[in-house]
């Protein structure tokens, strides 16, 4: 990595285990059934990926399922790209004030979009009961 280059990772709070792992300095799993719209990051760490994100990870951020439709809504109408619930974890996360208060001198942030775990027929019900995407103007 590029010195002074920080690593910010990006968690649904319904999926919280890197979270709660980082904190922890051990890996821990889910703590019950996991209920989120971000289905590709369901999955716990595992013995090989709780290494990277304990060394390489500065920080990992929470938001919320609300947070996370916003996010998805504002991207496929402001951007016209089509990702996936997970990819809108970042999104939610670079904009959200907790980011912004914890980093506010970052000059250039950059999110990984991706949309191969997109499912169609659940798709459309996620961006209707998405909430106002107003703080999304920049996009």
């Amino acid at each position: 990595l590029r010195p002074g280059c920080k690593v910010i990772g990006a968690e649904p709070a319904n999926a919280d285990d890197a979270f709660r792992s980082k904190q922890a300095h051990t890996m821990l799993g889910h703590k019950g059934p996991i209920d989120t719209i971000a289905d590709g990051l369901k999955m716990p760490l595992g013995t090989w990926t709780y290494p990277i994100v304990e060394d390489k990870v500065d920080d990992i951020f929470l938001v919320t399922e609300e947070e996370i439709a916003a996010s998805l809504k504002a991207v496929w109408e402001r951007m016209k790209v089509a990702i996936e619930p997970s990819a809108a974890v970042g999104v939610a996360t670079v904009v959200s004030p907790a980011f912004k208060n914890k980093y506010p001198d970052l000059k250039r942030v950059a999110v990984i979009l991706c949309g191969g775990n997109c499912d169609l027929e659940s798709i459309g019900g996620v961006l209707r009961g998405a909430g106002d995407v107003e703080k999304y103007s920049k996009l």
